[in-house]
């Protein structure tokens, strides 16, 4: 299995500057988690190279800002993005 660090903020300096939350890829297309920001978010995919558009995944843990403020900002890049049942609902 294959997980990159799309965005994390676990120091408190990183959390006074970009604010809470994590976000992994697996295996190229399954986004776990989309942090707090959506602009963190889509800075980190863009510079990591990563084409929302080709997810096939999402997966939201939990419903905390930090775990989902950046889903909004996925789903309208990529609305055929599947979410796990129970998860996310829509």
């Amino acid at each position: 299995m294959d997980i990159k660090t799309i965005a994390e903020a676990s120091a408190e300096s990183e959390r006074q500057t970009v604010g809470w939350g994590v976000s992994f890829l697996l295996d190229g297309d399954l986004l776990f988690d989309t942090f707090s920001s959506e602009h963190v978010l889509e800075k980190n995919l863009f510079n990591l190279n990563i084409d929302v558009k080709k997810l096939k995944y999402i997966v939201i843990s939990h419903e905390h800002q930090d775990h989902a403020g950046g889903l909004w900002y996925v789903l309208s890049e990529n609305p055929a993005v599947k979410r796990v049942p129970g998860l996310i609902s829509g």
